[in-house]
């Protein structure tokens, strides 16, 4: 992304603050404080605003950058936001977080149970024009919910209905939204989000724990910084089983985008053999009018050598052209380092080009001077193109004496509110590594899908899967995950937050417009 700079994070008592500077076409910082009076939270500066309605059931990432003074208190058993300021064009990365002030706002979010089963919701905001939507939420039962909202986005009519269905077998969305070309939450510089548009829906059906079908169509609206937008719809079918030990995989897409209508299929096999060597065989196919046929096989063999070492070598074959890469990965205390490559489906694929595309992954933590640890990621855009990014980070306590380092004596409470939550795929085992945000603390899951996050204070917190910062390389989307959270002492019985992932049909299927930070959601 062309951009360098640090950033400083300080927390003390009942403080956060965080202060960024960077270079990105000219000088840019970025800062934040907060804190909490008599229960009233107020934040100065830089910060993310969720704007998820409960109508978002395929993606639940939306939100605004703002800088300004924000207000946040519990309300009758609700919870409630004020916000003034200006809407910011933000510059994320994981080392540094800038904005530059756009346009004024204010803002007023509301959300208040009606009972036990309904919930009101009430998103209100002015820049420049005036975005009100309010919504309602009906869960009859724990596993069925229904949900509606209606309103104006950016002065432009929006209305949608969703209804989500979880069942131990069967998982069920469908929502359909109307509202025109024109339609935003809020009009930003940065992030462009993909919203939903027309009719949406998933149907997932496992019968037995080895063996699944799913169902699905997506249209979407994707905003361009110059005021357009363009359109793409995907629908997809997806079939998995095992058998003898041997892992079938087949997915179809048909998706229509602004070169015209793509048909593409991806089928892959996968064996492991004496719990060491994983083969793994993918064919892809795509045919479009504009850019004609595509064939490709991709080849690849996975070697766990011991606990901490395995190799990976990967023939990519397209046409006449063949790849060869070579990856693996290394985990110890102080050194974790992972090279890999993915095949992904991009819908708004240009003409004469393939919409499959193999992507670099890497990822890299390592200790290089006492207690600072280098980091490496790559990313890919939209359509395809890799981006890098390194920063290195350090941390430091206080004793009330001077700065110590990590792991060493320091008069430092923890914080006794407990949120805890567990994250488990499409097949209901745990998930390593994945990334969470709490408010606005990042925590990853460990090797039985739990995370922890600790809280100063008890109550309900926002809750963000953060799908670009997970541990490994594989790509999920989010089945479903409840945006606020429970903070609790741990002598208290609550209920454990449950988070689940799938994995995106073995092939990433890049969401077009989202590119928030050079990462793809």
């Amino acid at each position: 992304m062309e951009t360098q700079g640090g950033s400083v994070q300080v927390d003390s008592e009942n403080m956060h603050g965080t202060f960024g500077l960077g270079w990105h076409d000219g000088l840019r910082t970025g800062f934040l404080a907060e804190s909490t009076f008599d229960g009233t939270k107020v934040s100065l500066g830089d910060e993310i605003i969720p704007f998820v309605l409960p109508t978002d059931i395929f993606d639940t990432s939306y939100y605004l950058w703002g800088r300004g003074i924000g207000l946040r208190r519990e309300v009758g058993g609700g919870d409630a936001l004020v916000f003034a300021g200006y809407t910011s064009e933000s510059l994320n990365t994981p080392f540094v977080n800038t904005a530059s002030p756009d346009d004024p706002v204010a803002a007023f979010f509301y959300r208040h149970p009606l009972g036990g089963k309904l919930k009101f919701s009430s998103y209100n905001l002015v820049s420049g024009r005036l975005t009100s939507i309010q919504s309602l939420e009906w869960t009859p039962i724990s596993d069925l919910s229904f949900a509606a909202s209606a309103g104006v986005g950016y002065q432009q009519p929006y209305g949608a209905v969703s209804a989500r269905l979880h069942r131990n077998k069967v998982d069920v969305w469908a929502s359909e939204s109307d509202s025109t070309e024109s339609f935003r939450r809020i009009r930003l510089v940065s992030p462009l989000m993909t919203e939903q548009k027309g009719a949406n829906a998933r149907v997932e059906y496992r019968p037995g724990t080895n063996v699944g079908v799913s169902l699905s169509r997506q249209d979407l609206l994707a905003p361009l910084s110059d005021g357009s937008a363009l359109e793409a719809r995907v629908d997809g079918v997806n079939g998995w089983f095992s058998l003898a030990g041997v892992r079938v995989n087949n997915s179809l897409f048909h998706s229509m985008g602004p070169s015209g209508a793509t048909d593409a299929s991806l089928s892959s096999l996968e064996r492991s053999f004496w719990n060491r060597l994983d083969v793994r065989l993918e064919y892809f196919h795509s045919r479009s009018d504009v850019s004609g046929s595509f064939d490709g096989l991709t080849s690849t063999f996975r070697e766990r050598i011991n606990a901490h070492i395995s190799v990976s070598q990967s023939v990519f074959s397209q046409g006449s052209q063949h790849t060869v890469s070579f990856g693996g990965q290394f985990v110890s205390n102080s050194l974790e380092v992972s090279l890999d490559y993915q095949t992904i489906f991009v819908p708004f694929v240009l003409p004469g080009q393939s919409p499959f595309r193999q992507v670099l992954s890497l990822n890299f933590r390592g200790k290089v001077w006492k207690d600072m640890d280098l980091h490496a990621a790559t990313n890919y855009t939209p359509l395809g193109q890799t981006r890098y990014t390194a920063y290195v980070t350090n941390e430091l306590y206080s004793d009330g004496s001077g700065l110590v380092a990590p792991g060493r004596s320091a008069g430092r409470s923890i914080p006794p509110y407990l949120v805890r939550g567990v994250v488990r795929d499409e097949r209901n085992q745990p998930v390593f590594g994945a990334a969470l945000i709490v408010d606005r603390d990042e925590v990853f899951t460990d090797s039985d899908g739990v995370f922890v996050a600790r809280k100063k204070k008890g109550g309900e917190y926002d809750l963000k899967v953060d799908l670009a910062n997970f541990l490994f390389p594989e790509e999920f989307v989010v089945i479903s995950a409840p945006a606020r959270v429970q903070a609790a002492a741990p002598d208290v019985n609550e209920s454990t937050t449950v988070v689940r992932i799938r994995r995106r049909s073995q092939t990433s299927a890049a969401t077009p417009g989202r590119q928030t930070d050079g990462n793809v959601n």
